[in-house]
């Protein structure tokens, strides 16, 4: 099954790189031999003409779920005693949106950084000189967006800057996430936090699903990982008290049940990019089922 379903995935993929190559990476900063030019191809073949959040949501018993979105991020931020005197990295940030919500709900200074420059509207782009009032406390900005790289992050921000990093599920697409890991200790303050949820493989997957995964989400497949061999890269690098929560049922389960059959009824609405994430979205939910992967909020601290 994992073959037929890696053949279909690559099939579907090569077909929408050929149909949509001329509008794949407008007004890129990327080389075409760089990681983030290819992530940023896969996003804007995904042709959101509006912003929208991105993250899977975390569908919580008995509440109303159209802010399924924000529960996720409301996950992340309550956690980690996010507060007014708070300073805050996001990566993988998407459109922005939780950044400008949260900067406001939580009273605090956000950063987000992206590589897909569809993602980065030009009203949110901050400069080098905003940065640096953002991070001194001296702007009247409560947050802004970067169009970067997770692997790059020292080239934007000046070390000890940051006493919070957020990660919602961009972790497998980075150019690797150790070295997103090693940038993001070297820009935590003394007793920061670093809080992430990622989509991990279990010790009983197959290997061809790290292959699979690999090719439907345009990442290295070193991102592909247990729990377990995360833990050990945090501790490696220098983290200490990390948590991990599986949060898969509230996840996985709900977004199938929801998402995944509304993209199935309406796939003409949605056009032909989206038989592609149908079969990417039926995939990882059989993967989950079978016992393949996970859905974890990780939780360190410097």
């Amino acid at each position: 099954m994992c073959i037929i379903f890696s053949f279909i995935i690559n099939l579907i993929r090569l077909i929408l790189n050929f149909v949509m190559r001329k509008k794949s990476s407008i007004n890129s900063q990327w080389n075409k031999q760089d990681h983030e030019y290819n992530v940023e191809k896969f996003y804007n073949l995904q042709n959101n003409s509006e912003p929208v959040y991105l993250n899977f949501g975390y569908y919580i018993d008995g509440k109303n779920n159209n802010g399924k979105n924000d529960n996720m991020t409301d996950l992340i931020y309550d956690n980690v005693n996010i507060d007014n005197n708070s300073i805050v990295l996001d990566v993988g940030c998407g459109f922005g949106l939780s950044c400008i919500s949260n900067s406001h709900k939580y009273n605090c200074k956000i950063i987000g950084v992206d590589c897909v420059n569809q993602h980065i509207t030009e009203s949110m782009k901050i400069t080098n000189n905003q940065i640096s009032e953002l991070l001194s406390g001296k702007s009247k900005l409560n947050s802004g967006l970067v169009y970067g790289s997770a692997t790059k992050l020292l080239n934007y921000f000046p070390i000890n800057s940051f006493s919070h990093i957020i990660s919602i599920e961009g972790g497998n697409h980075y150019n690797t996430r150790y070295k997103f890991l090693e940038d993001s200790y070297i820009l935590l303050k003394q007793n920061g936090k670093l809080s992430m949820t990622e989509i991990l493989k279990t010790s009983t997957a197959p290997s061809i699903l790290g292959y699979i995964m690999a090719k439907a989400w345009r990442c290295p497949i070193d991102n592909i990982i247990t729990t377990e061999e995360l833990v050990n890269q945090l501790i490696e690098i220098g983290f200490k008290n990390i948590t991990i929560k599986d949060i898969s049922n509230n996840v996985f389960e709900e977004y199938y049940l929801n998402n995944f059959t509304d993209k199935v009824n309406h796939k003409k609405r949605y056009g032909i990019v989206h038989y592609f994430k149908i079969i990417v979205d039926y995939s990882l939910f059989k993967f989950y089922r079978f016992g393949y992967c996970k859905y974890v909020v990780i939780i360190a601290t410097k």
